[in-house]
Order: C-alpha cells, then structure tokens, then sequence
C-alpha cells in the first residue's frame, strides 16, 4: 500500500500537464528484489492507469527480469526490452550482436507477457553504432535476422552511402595490399568497388568482435563494458582498472582495419577517375565553343590553385579511426603488462618507453577525427558556459570579467574532469578521487597527453627509487635487480599522479598541455600533384606534415582506355595516412605478443 500511495502521489502531477501522461520508469532499480518485495512493484503498476506505466526493463543483454518469479512479467505492465551496454562512455568496441538476434525474440514470443518493444539506455553514446543500428532493427523485425552476413553487407553500404551495381562480393585480395598502397581499379564511377572491401571488414568484425553469443564478457572478474586497456590504465591501480583480456583473435580487427582502409583508398582512386573524365569531357566541349573557352579556362586556373576535394564519407573516416584504436588498445595492453611485470628499472623503463609509443601514437590517430578528440568535448562544454553568460546578461545590468572566467572555467573543469578523474581533484591532495577513470574514453588529447603522463609517473617513480631518477646511475646489481634493498614507493606515485591529474584537469584554455595539435585544414582530403621518384617519397615521410598523407608516399597511376596519365596523385584523409603507417608498424605485436 505504501509503494501505490507514493506511485499515485508522483503520477499526480503528470496528469495534471497531461492526462494522458505515459511514466516510463527505469526498471534497473528492481534489479535483486526478492519475491517477498513483489507487491511492491505491484503497488507501482496499480497506482497508474493500464498502459499509462511503462517499464524500461534495463541490462536484459545480462538478465532479463520480466522472465523472473515464473514470467511475473511486471504485473501485465508494458515492459521494453533493453540493454544498458555501456557505463560510463567507454570507448572500447564490444556488444553481442548474435545475442541481440534472439532474446528479445524470445520475449516477443512469450504470450504471457507485455513486451511493447526494444530500446537501448546506455551511459554514453557514440561508441559502437553497428550494436544500436541492430538493436533499433530488431523492432522491424518479424523472426530473427537467418544471415546475420547479409546484414553486416548492407550496414556497410547504408553507412557509407555507397551502392554495388553488381550486388556481389568482389573480393578484397590481399590483406597486405593496404601497405604497399594498391587500390581497386577499372570500375566505372556508377559502381562502388570500394564496397565488397569495406563489407567484408565488417564481415570480420561481426564474427569476431561483435560475433560473441553470451551477454557479456565478465570472465575472471572481467567485464568488457569497463575496459581500461594499456592506452588508459593507471600502473597499479588495481581491481576494476587492470586491462580486459582479449575475448576474440585480435588479428581479425587488425584485418578489418586494412579492409576499411583499402576501402578507402579505393574510394578516393575511383573518384579521381571520375573527375578527371569528366574534366576531359568538359574540355573537349568548351574547345568546340568559343563561348565557353574563357570559363574554361578560369575553372582550370581555379582548380589548380586549389584543387578539389574528394567526397570521402566521414562515417568511414570515424571507423577507420574506431578499428585502429582498438587494435592499438589491445595492443598497449600488451605492452602494459610487460612493463608492470618488469622487475628491474632497466626492463622498466625500455618496455616503459615502447607503452608511451604506442600511446603518443593512437593520439595522433585519434586526433585525426572530430569524434575522438577531447577537444571537441571541452569545447562543447564552454559553449554551454557562453550561452548561460549570454542569459544572464540578460537579466542583470553587467557582468564582471572575473564572474565570466569562474562560470568558463567550471564548466571547463567538468569536462575534464568527467572521462579522467570523475569529480575534481582536489589542489594538494596526495590520494586519487573515488572512482577515477570510471568514464575513461580514448580520446585524442587525454591518451597522448594525461594518460599518457601518468604511465611516465609510473616510469619515473620506478627510476627514482631504484636509480635515483637517472638509469646511468645504477649500479650493475641494481639494473639487474640482484642484491638491492630498494623497493617501490607507491606512495610517492600515487602522489604524482594526483599531482598530474590537478595539474592537467586545471590546465583552462589548454595553455600548457596542448590537446591535439592538429591542422583541420589539412585534414581534408584534397588532390595533390607529386613525383614518385624516391627522393621524394623520402622528403614526405621526413617533412610532411603527419595531418596530411599521399597514399603509400607516392603517385597513384590511374590510368584509363585513353592512357591519359598526368601524373596525379592523390593526398588522403590523415586517418588513412596515419593508420597505414602504424598497420606496418604494429602488425608484428598483433601477431606475436612477444614482439611488443
């Protein structure tokens, strides 16, 4: 009686706005009732009128509770079936799609119950979006998906836009092609060559990463859904914070992130054939028409003083981005381990060094899409601080400067604080806040910079106990690790840390730890003329900027019928050019774990 007075006493004012007011209430606090606490959630049900009380089953991907107490299914209440997925804006990939392919079906099946639909109510969003794309689907679905292949095929094509005259799997021949710079060639601008590749990257990912039939991978104490990985974990930090083991082979991701970028590669060689054709059509048409020579003639001066930009879908330059990070992930935490179980400062700080590697650069790769810069973030944020600037000058007569700054700078302070230390660490603290990285994302700027500092805290702790903070210092016996008294003061360390959190979470403005420094010009991508001799390849892997890359540093060959060649080659989104430069860097880790 208690539960359907203060269930009618809430309700009450909704109906007061609107009579036909629907309550969806999150079902998630009903998690662990026991059978004597159902007349509780009865009394809920009964205080609102049928249909009018709505429960979001949460976490079902875990457990459903409409199945519990023999199918109680909320007292008749409507109920959507849905996952939680992620907590805290996680950014590693993860989600069971084969699941997804059946329990809910399994409720909708159910005659006993009252399954409206499927929904989704996750920490965070943008992550995963091949996970939320199938479960939004499956409310259009009479029976599960029975070629969950075809279905990875046509995510592929909807999400890029492309289409494939002939409807087939063309192929997408050797994986290694992606390093040595070859592209698909000789189909017409109508088709999409690209996409038997880019189809087939997903192919792998749906039966590897995503292709896992249990709810989620919580082995020994694991849970994917709060992955740190070696490009975010604090050394030492212990129980939640230590790395996820792999749970699929990680040279399927690798092979999927060469797919997308061939893919991609392909995409910007067709779309050069299509340009340059049609230019030479144009060509011949204005020369027959004097009235149309002098436009010709400006278009032409105008394109070569700034030559166009290729279409490249941005959905394909965020995943591209999305597969590297997660290879470099898994990748890092490899290298993480060998540097905590190192046992002397010299094996300490050399496979230290490789981590910070790894770390400095997936920030590079990170920073080559908006969607994973933490700039963008925080930049978000002090635009909401400017719009609640702009309203109260509305309201009062004047605002001082310093009132300004305070209301820029917490919100600012919010938006660092969020994905690293969770509330604000606090000035001259020696002890890390309550939950720190409980929203830990891989970002550009918060891996190559605060993540990345605090695994060096951890490098020069271990170098100053055991070396006095300089390894040529070490004696012999110490590098060895035989006969030293000297031990790890995690005191200390943890102590830096907080150090470097308040520091980095109150650096406003980013005036002394930039946040991806990154030319967005450059990032576009465009056409280039180049030679392909090898010195020139040599000057652009020295000086070119890493923002901006010509495919495999040298002129692509995009012949035609007609043997037109002028020497073209075409420059690439700095996604591209940046993971085909670590693609041949850590394929080698990905392979053999000892050669991390």
């Amino acid at each position: 009686q208690n539960a359907y007075l203060r269930a009618r006493s809430a309700y009450a004012p909704m109906k007061n706005v609107d009579p036909d007011a629907i309550w969806l209430y999150q079902g998630w606090v009903w998690r662990g009732f026991s059978y004597e606490q159902l007349p509780f959630i009865k009394g809920f049900v009964e205080a609102v009128p049928k249909g009018n009380f709505v429960v979001l089953d949460m976490y079902d991907e875990e457990m459903e509770q409409w199945e519990l107490f023999n199918d109680f299914s909320y007292f008749d209440a409507p109920f959507i079936w849905s996952v939680l997925h992620n907590f805290g804006g996680n950014t590693g990939m993860w989600g069971s799609i084969p699941l997804l392919n059946s329990r809910p079906f399994r409720a909708f099946e159910n005659r006993n119950n009252s399954v409206a639909g499927t929904g989704f109510a996750p920490e965070g969003f943008d992550q995963n979006p091949p996970y939320y794309t199938f479960i939004t689907d499956v409310n259009w679905m009479e029976e599960p998906c029975t070629d969950l292949q075809q279905w990875w095929k046509n995510y592929a094509a909807q999400r890029y836009g492309l289409i494939d005259d002939d409807g087939g799997d063309k192929g997408g021949g050797d994986d290694d092609d992606v390093i040595r710079g070859s592209t698909s060639r000789g189909h017409s601008a109508s088709s999409s060559p690209a996409l038997p590749l880019l189809q087939r990257a997903w192919i792998i990912l749906g039966n590897s990463v995503y292709g896992k039939d249990q709810p989620s991978v919580q082995e020994q104490g694991f849970m994917c859904e709060k992955a740190r990985e070696g490009l975010t974990v604090l050394p030492l930090g212990g129980g939640e914070d230590q790395p996820q083991h792999e749970w699929y082979e990680l040279s399927k991701a690798l092979s999927a992130w060469k797919m997308l970028v061939k893919g991609s590669l392909s995409i910007i060689s067709n779309q050069e054939q299509h340009r340059r054709g049609k230019s030479r059509r144009k060509s011949g048409s204005s020369s027959s028409n004097d009235l149309h020579s002098s436009s010709a003639s400006s278009t032409s001066s105008s394109s070569s003083s700034s030559p166009p930009r290729s279409v490249f879908p941005s959905t394909l330059n965020y995943d591209i981005v999305n597969v590297g990070r997660e290879v470099l992930a898994k990748v890092s935490t490899r290298m993480f381990f060998h540097m905590t179980n190192a046992t002397t400062p010299s094996a300490v700080n050399s496979t230290g060094q490789k981590l910070l590697d790894i770390q400095r650069d997936a920030d590079e790769l990170l920073c080559s899409d908006p969607g994973f810069r933490v700039a963008e973030w925080i930049s978000q944020a002090t635009s909401m601080a400017d719009v609640l600037i702009e309203e109260g000058r509305g309201r009062e007569s004047s605002s001082s400067s310093s009132r300004i700054d305070d209301i820029r700078r917490y919100f600012e302070l919010n938006a660092r604080s969020q994905p690293t230390t969770w509330e604000p660490q606090q000035k001259g603290s020696t002890q890390l806040t309550g939950i720190v990285d409980y929203a830990n994302k891989h970002w550009g700027g918060l891996v190559g910079s605060f993540y990345r500092g605090r695994t060096k805290c951890y490098i020069d702790q271990y170098m100053e106990d055991f070396c006095g903070g300089d390894d040529d210092s070490c004696s012999p016996m110490d590098i060895a690790g035989e006969g030293t008294s000297a031990s790890f003061n995690k005191t200390s360390y943890i102590k830096r840390v907080a150090e470097w959190s308040y520091q980095w979470t109150h650096d406003f403005g980013a005036r002394r730890y930039p946040l991806c420094a990154y030319d967005e010009v450059k990032h576009v991508a465009a056409l280039s003329s180049v030679s392909s001799s090898t010195a020139t390849t040599r000057k652009l892997d020295r000086e070119g900027s890493t923002n901006y890359g010509i495919i495999g540093g040298q002129r692509i060959d995009n012949d035609d019928d007609t043997g037109d060649n002028d020497n073209t080659a075409l420059a690439v989104p700095a996604a591209v050019s940046i993971s085909r430069r670590l693609i041949s860097k850590y394929s080698a880790c990905v392979e053999d774990p000892q050669q991390c």
